[in-house]
């Protein structure tokens, strides 16, 4: 599909104030903090000092990926899929359909260009990510490379969403993130995307839209997302075995939503409020770490923060024995369903359709990505002598 066929289609937008009110609903403030989130727990787990927290490569990396890095994210999906979503009845309503405006195109190009600013702002250890984050960004959706039609790419590319916490984490430390974090938040991220594909298995089929989702069917998928899940929670206990007990929130929630038979439509949306809930819990452990209570509370508060302290250890081992028993029955569940089904080394019928029909996915997947979660504070401490470079 070319940039150029998508003109046809043009709106005209008057005003200061309705382009901009367009362009606010194109990026999706929805999943702002599926690109911020990540630049918000990479810098926490890099900082040293509350200096850090607020110098000016973490302000301006987060001032670009709240809102800019949104427009030139899912304005060129927009872009390069106006004519798929003239019949998508999710546009016009949570999502803004292309308008094709020499204005919107217009800002979608600004936005990369103010993406630059990223650049001149950072050490030279964190370009690659940078650098990484626009080429996903742009060829997930534009062509020759789309990624999002070829089936596994599609999943692998967007790893997208936690390199803007990659960059901000080598910003500030001034050494790359671990592999086992930059390989667990990875995995997690493939996990979402691909989860998010699966309402749109059937009109995806219908518009010769090939993905990870529609070859391997819906059964399977669930069972890829658990599997993905998984391991991303193994490589998050390798840094910290409380972070894997955190991320193995995921694959449960694929166990439940099967073995309930919870609508994929309807657990899509749960997303950003339980991707928000534990990017939060990420950050305040670690700034928990950096500014102790016993810095901010009166000498008589202090033990009564200790006893509460130890009380959320309690709860989080209760919790972790919850999450690894629900793993163990999850697997178990998703296997005999499986098995059930009769459709292990064979995809699924391609002509059933599903009892929901959903409108055909609009972009990167907004699901991956509030937190880039990479281990307690004290692990973050530890990460510059055990990193990649």
């Amino acid at each position: 599909m070319e940039a150029r066929i998508t003109m046809r289609n043009r709106v005209r937008i008057s005003g200061l104030g309705e382009q901009l009110r367009y362009l606010f609903v194109l990026s999706r403030p929805r999943f702002w903090l599926y690109l911020a989130g990540p630049v918000v727990v990479g810098v926490t787990y890099a900082a040293g000092s509350v200096a850090e927290l607020f110098s000016v490569p973490a302000l301006l990396l987060f001032g670009y990926f709240v809102f800019p890095a949104n427009v030139l994210l899912y304005g060129v999906n927009d872009v390069f899929d106006a004519d798929i979503d003239i019949s998508n009845p999710k546009k016009g309503g949570r999502e803004a359909r292309w308008r094709g405006n020499r204005a919107a195109l217009w800002s979608v190009i600004g936005s990369a260009a103010v993406g630059l600013v990223t650049v001149a702002v950072t050490p030279p250890v964190a370009w690659p990510y940078l650098a990484g984050f626009f080429l996903l960004a742009v060829g997930y959706s534009a062509p020759p490379l789309r990624f999002k039609t070829s089936p596994g790419l599609d999943s692998l590319s967007n790893g997208l969403y936690i390199l803007p916490g990659a960059a901000a984490y080598a910003a500030i430390a001034g050494s790359h993130p671990p592999l086992a974090a930059l390989a667990g938040a990875w995995l997690w991220t493939m996990g979402m995307h691909t989860f998010s594909a699966i309402p749109d298995i059937e009109p995806d089929r219908t518009a010769g839209i090939q993905t990870t989702a529609t070859v391997l069917g819906k059964r399977l998928t669930y069972v890829y997302c658990f599997i993905i899940w998984t391991l991303a929670a193994v490589g998050f206990a390798a840094l910290d075995p409380r972070m894997g007990l955190l991320i193995g929130v995921y694959p449960v929630f694929v166990a439940v939503v099967v073995g309930r038979s919870v609508s994929v439509d309807r657990a899509y949306w749960w997303f950003p409020a339980v991707n928000t809930g534990i990017g939060t819990v990420l950050t305040m452990a670690a700034l928990w770490m950096i500014v102790p209570p016993s810095a901010l509370l009166p000498s008589v508060m202090i033990p009564v923060a200790e006893q509460i302290t130890g009380t959320l250890t309690t709860s989080t081992l209760s919790v972790g024995h919850t999450i690894v028993t629900g793993l163990q029955a999850g697997m178990e569940h998703l296997t005999a369903t499986v098995a059930t089904a009769g459709i292990l080394g064979r995809w699924q019928t391609p002509g059933k359709t599903q009892s929901k029909t959903s409108a055909t996915r609009s972009g990167p997947t907004a699901d991956p990505r509030v937190s880039f979660a990479i281990g307690s504070r004290q692990t973050g401490r530890n990460w510059k002598q055990h990193s990649t470079g």
